[in-house]
């Protein structure tokens, strides 16, 4: 979640409409955000469609953050669909790995400003 690049109601507009496109309900979110902006983000998907379901990784035990990062990563590896953020390492690494493993381009995608480009587009 980046205000710096787009608001959080255009952030929740193009993952629910990722979400609608391939029917999905629920959507995991592996984000260095803060909970109220989990939070904000997780109320803006529910203004689409109020039975969404935004899921983020709480440990139950004390993890670092760099060990919370690498949960989290395992999760976007396996996921059906990934939507990461233009310019982004943790992203691209997670982008880069998905093809490794298996997953086709069109299972991943990426934000910019206020588009959402298939990941074929990106550069690291």
């Amino acid at each position: 979640i980046n205000a710096e690049y787009m608001g959080t109601e255009e952030v929740a507009s193009i993952i629910y409409g990722v979400m609608v496109k391939y029917g999905f309900v629920d959507a995991f979110i592996a984000s260095d955000g803060t909970d109220s902006e989990v939070d904000a983000l997780r109320k803006a998907l529910q203004w689409h469609d109020p039975f969404v379901r935004l899921v983020r990784y709480k440990p139950t035990k004390d993890l670092r953050p760099a060990q919370v990062a690498a949960l989290d990563q395992i999760i976007a590896l396996r996921g059906r669909i990934f939507v990461g953020t233009m310019h982004s390492y943790y992203s691209g690494t997670i982008h880069t790995d998905r093809l490794g493993i298996g997953h086709s381009t069109d299972t991943g995608f990426q934000l910019e400003k206020d588009k959402l480009l298939p990941i074929c587009t990106q550069t690291r």
